[in-house]
């Protein structure tokens, strides 16, 4: 990507409760890891890891007087929910550059830790990350991550998933004019859009963004829609691939999980998956 980004790295889901998030997320079939803090922060996080990739960060507060993500109280205010997908770059600082040059107004680069609290003892987890400027990412928030310590993230008892999952194949966001969007991000991943019913499609490197309008998505996910707690612009759905989508079809009826078939895989309504329109699809 000219923009020096390399796919999704990873969706951010607020939640309220993160123990009872956690054990929605197991009952489906995920492995999370330990609780993740990051450090001088009032949020923490238990996350669903795939290969070296990507994963889904279950994001909640633990201590409210100190410093939370920016617009995590309001948004929770509404209801749980995917807040926001980071990307990744593999050399952060040089796509800052790019993003410079390009307009994009990237903010600084900044650092984080996270402490792993694993069962053998707390395993720091450093990033560098910048966000993008809101007029290159129109009615999104995105950052771009470069993980610094990538070896301590994946364990691989953390990885493996009864359900099968391995990989975010797309994320779909929900925008009133998906037309007057898709030149910002065909400017942003240098690629051009595909179209879609009342919508686009865009490649970022890993993983597609899928924006549609709200009545598209009511029309192909009418149940699933109602349940929603954030009205557009919002994110909507993560669409996971799954080595074994008959593993995952076990995991949500052992867990007693309402789902219903879609093109290609089985598609779970926001109550049971923490506000989000889940989907599981072959591959």
């Amino acid at each position: 990507m000219r923009s020096g980004i390399d796919g999704i790295d990873h969706a951010v889901v607020a939640v309220a409760d993160l123990a009872k998030a956690k054990a929605a997320c197991e009952r489906l079939g995920f492995t999370t890891t330990p609780r993740r803090r990051m450090v001088g922060w009032g949020t923490a996080n238990f996350s669903v890891m795939f290969d070296d990739k990507d994963f889904i960060e279950l994001l909640g507060v633990i201590d409210p007087d100190a410093f939370l993500t920016p617009g995590l109280t309001d948004f929770l205010a509404t209801g749980e929910g995917a807040m926001a997908v980071t990307m990744r770059a593999n050399e952060v600082t040089a796509a800052h550059g790019a993003l410079t040059a390009s307009g994009a107004d990237p903010t600084p680069l900044g650092e984080v830790t996270i402490n792993c609290e694993a069962d053998d003892g707390v395993v720091p987890q450093s990033s560098r990350w910048l966000k993008i400027g809101d007029a290159a990412t129109p009615d999104m928030y995105l950052m771009v991550v470069q993980p610094l310590t990538p070896q301590s993230m994946r364990r691989p008892a953390w990885v493996s998933h009864a359900n099968g999952a391995r990989c975010i194949r797309a994320m779909t966001i929900v925008v009133d004019d998906p037309a007057t969007l898709r030149p910002a991000y065909e400017r942003l991943y240098g690629t051009t859009g595909r179209p879609l019913d009342r919508g686009f499609a865009i490649a970022t490197g890993h993983g597609d963004f899928r924006f549609v309008t709200p009545g598209a998505l009511a029309e192909s996910y009418p149940g699933e829609f109602r349940a929603l707690a954030h009205a557009a612009p919002t994110i909507v759905g993560i669409t996971l691939e799954t080595t074994d989508l008959a593993a995952a079809k076990t995991c949500l009826e052992g867990a007693g999980t309402p789902y219903r078939a879609v093109a290609g895989g089985l598609c779970v309504a926001p109550g049971a998956t923490c506000g989000v329109i889940l989907e599981f699809v072959a591959g």
